[in-house]
């Protein structure tokens, strides 16, 4: 099993369902391809304040947040 976790939401991730929920997946490309996703979304659509990254470990994702510059 792999999962995502994000490491220091924002108010704006905090308030996505989809950020909020516990996400666990049978593969690790599944679960690469969903972080992939969401990080864009992140930068793309709605936080501007605030950058994601993937960082990924043994079985997780890590989606990072850190200030935009």
């Amino acid at each position: 099993m792999y999962k995502i976790e994000i490491i220091n939401p924002c108010s704006c991730a905090k308030k996505r369902k989809a950020w909020s929920k516990k996400l666990v997946f049978e593969t690790l490309d599944e679960a690469k391809e969903v972080a992939s996703k969401m990080v864009t979304q992140g930068n793309e659509k709605f936080c501007k304040r605030h950058k994601f990254t993937l960082e990924e470990s043994e079985d997780t994702i890590n989606i990072v947040t850190a200030l935009a510059k």
